[in-house]
């Protein structure tokens, strides 16, 4: 049976943990035919562009479709062709902190709006970016749709079973801070290292990820801790959040993305301001909760499931 064809345009490097919540997607999809194009648009280089486009040229049939997952670079690449097209905007490439504060997040941003109409479908990550899109009068049709989780990959299992798997002493209370990347400005690594100081005079202690963690010790990790802490200034819709709550682990978190929606229908998720004294405050609260159980059923639409299922209405629709 013939397959339509899809060309993914992305900056997702394959032997490094980018994008693996797209890559889940890849492993999954069985109704289209996707063309994978990865692009490293940090290069200022004008000859690597040249080539770039050369080589699309060669790739893109006319009856494909375009999905660039990314705005910024990557979707204005994708908006030169006259093809049907799809975006997927998660995060950075939309949201800034303003001109004064980062000013090249806040031209790219700029850049990305300008773009957007050309595009047939944009696939926003959280519903904050649907709102901001449709503040700046933006008309194409817009579908709010995260990034999925995979629930083979993370799932509930008892606190003790996975200490018992980690090494970690039973009688301990854990926190995981899951930021793989410390270095980016965003995460606020050494506030995080404030709070693990802060909570360590309580005997409560902090567990933070690396880029070497599989998914496998990811979900034990999830599993094994009372509580989740995220202290971005800005995120999409935060994939460990997702991860967490599949997990039934409780959230402690700046206001970012949707999560303070996420927050009125739940105690377990708890919401503050980038504060010390606030984080353990909450913090020490949730270690007062019963763990919860089947906290995902709030956060149905990112299901891997229903994420293949909305995606291949909107290939069908196209």
């Amino acid at each position: 049976m013939f397959k339509k064809r899809v060309i993914y345009l992305s900056t997702f490097n394959k032997t490094k943990n980018s994008g693996i919540f797209y890559r889940q997607f890849i492993n999954k999809n069985n109704f289209v035919e996707i063309k994978e194009v990865e692009m490293n648009l940090k290069k200022i280089n004008f000859f690597y562009y040249l080539k770039l486009f050369k080589k699309l040229k060669k790739i893109i049939n006319k009856d494909d479709i375009i999905h660039s997952q990314y705005g910024s670079a990557c979707g204005l690449i994708g908006s030169f062709f006259p093809n049907k097209k799809i975006i997927t905007l998660r995060g950075s490439d939309i949201q800034n902190n303003g001109l004064i504060e980062d000013f090249y997040s806040f031209l790219v941003n700029k850049l990305t709006l300008l773009y957007l109409n050309k595009y047939n479908f944009i696939i926003v990550v959280s519903k904050k970016i649907k709102k901001k899109l449709i503040k700046n009068k933006i008309k194409k049709k817009i579908i709010f749709l995260p990034s999925p989780v995979d629930q083979d990959k993370f799932f509930r299992i008892s606190r003790v079973e996975a200490k018992k798997i980690l090494n970690l002493k039973l009688s301990k209370k854990y926190i995981f801070f899951p930021v793989i990347n410390h270095k980016i400005k965003n995460k606020n690594y050494n506030f995080i290292l404030n709070l693990k100081n802060r909570l360590k005079k309580e005997n409560i202690h902090l567990l933070t990820a690396n880029n070497k963690y599989n998914q496998k010790k990811m979900n034990l990790l999830f599993n094994a801790c009372d509580c989740t802490v995220l202290v971005s200034n800005m995120e999409g819709w935060p994939n460990v959040i997702k991860e967490s709550i599949f997990c039934d682990t409780p959230i402690v978190s700046t206001n970012v993305s949707d999560l303070k929606l996420l927050a009125l229908k739940s105690k377990y998720i708890q919401i503050c301001n980038l504060d010390i004294e606030e984080f353990y405050n909450k913090i020490q609260l949730i270690l007062k909760f019963k763990r919860p159980n089947n906290l995902k059923k709030m956060i149905y639409f990112c299901k891997l499931k229903y994420h293949l299922d909305i995606i291949k209405s909107l290939y069908n629709k196209i």
